[in-house]
């Protein structure tokens, strides 16, 4: 769809610098785009906070620091007033020690990312990979002897509380978090204990799907992808012919990954047996009414949609070793 007319367009063109604004702004290279991109993040970061709950007005009329301090300023607020510390003898979002302050990797940045969409900051990473990167890069957190972002420790409380494994956490200085060290609340009491192995989880990539056997037998071991692969096998009868063509509307991906495919072609009689097949096979959480399907809400900047459909009780039988963080904008809101 063409938004603007060639007469418009031929009207730019008249004015160069205009022009060139107007191309660097559709391109998203706002801070080349002179007004255009100034127009272009203050509506968005009126609309993100006006989505997010937060006036929009205050938003606009605030400067904007530099992404450094706004992560700064969004981990002080919330180890400061509501991320739990140092909780001896159960579970808590961070602990801290006289010379760092420990806090639970994807926690934390679920929760900063919250915070600075919420105050209505644009170009927030929507990857906690990409947030740690940028933490570490700003010097925001301080790195492994491997020079990574996230640190594998152990946790023992002198009460005797453990987690039973160790915890993905991010080291910082208390010095960044409060002023004096009499506004720190009391240490944590007991150990926290580096051990070997860096946790840092790499996003999948080409060459890691490149490597992963797409043999028969190691497919065939997975319940979830033997049953996928049985829905969607060829007759007997169509190997010889030509493939299907694909379009652009249809739900299909054909790749080597032992992972859950569905088909925009399917009838509803024929998805029905998929559902009930699929159901036999006991992989998905069920309602306390025994109801499979659940509702989940997805928020984006700009639009919220529901969408439908199963969820998996361990989510590795899809993605193997390499299983994905939370999604922040994903959320459970009833069975149906």
């Amino acid at each position: 769809m063409q938004i603007l007319p060639a007469t418009a367009l031929n009207w730019l063109a008249q004015y160069r610098e205009l022009y060139e604004s107007f191309l660097f702004c559709i391109s998203g290279y706002y801070d080349q785009a002179g007004i255009l991109g100034e127009l272009v993040q203050e509506a968005d970061r009126a609309s993100v906070a006006q989505f997010m709950g937060a006036n929009a007005s205050a938003a606009l009329e605030r400067p904007q620091p530099s992404q450094p301090k706004q992560i700064l300023t969004a981990l002080r607020e919330l180890a400061q007033s509501q991320l739990k510390l140092n909780n001896p003898n159960s579970g808590s979002d961070g602990w801290l020690t006289d010379d760092a302050l420990w806090l639970i990797s994807k926690t934390t940045a679920d929760r900063i990312r919250a915070w600075l969409l919420q105050q209505g900051v644009t170009g927030v990473p929507d990857s906690n990979i990409r947030l740690f990167d940028e933490m570490q890069a700003y010097g925001l957190i301080i790195p492994t002897q491997e020079d990574k972002a996230v640190w594998s420790c152990e946790i023992h409380a002198d009460s005797g509380w453990t987690p039973g494994c160790p915890l993905t956490l991010l080291r910082i200085l208390p010095a960044r978090i409060w002023d004096t060290p009499d506004a720190r609340p009391a240490p944590f009491t007991g150990k926290i204990t580096p051990v070997a192995g860096v946790a840092n989880t790499p996003e999948p990539s080409a060459t890691t799907a490149d490597s992963i056997s797409t043999s028969p037998s190691a497919i065939i071991s997975d319940p979830l992808a033997d049953l996928t692969f049985s829905l969607f096998a060829p007759e007997e009868e169509s190997l010889a012919s030509a493939p299907l063509p694909s379009e652009p509307a249809d739900d299909v991906d054909d790749i080597p990954l032992p992972v859950a495919m569905t088909t925009g072609n399917t009838s509803g009689t024929e998805w029905t047996k998929i559902q009930k097949m699929f159901q036999k096979q006991k992989l998905h959480l069920r309602g306390d009414d025994g109801v499979n399907i659940f509702a989940c809400e997805v928020k984006g900047p700009r639009k919220t949609r529901l969408v439908k459909g199963y969820l998996l009780d361990k989510p590795e039988l899809i993605f193997g070793n390499s299983v994905p963080e939370d999604n922040p904008c994903l959320s459970v809101i009833s069975n149906v």
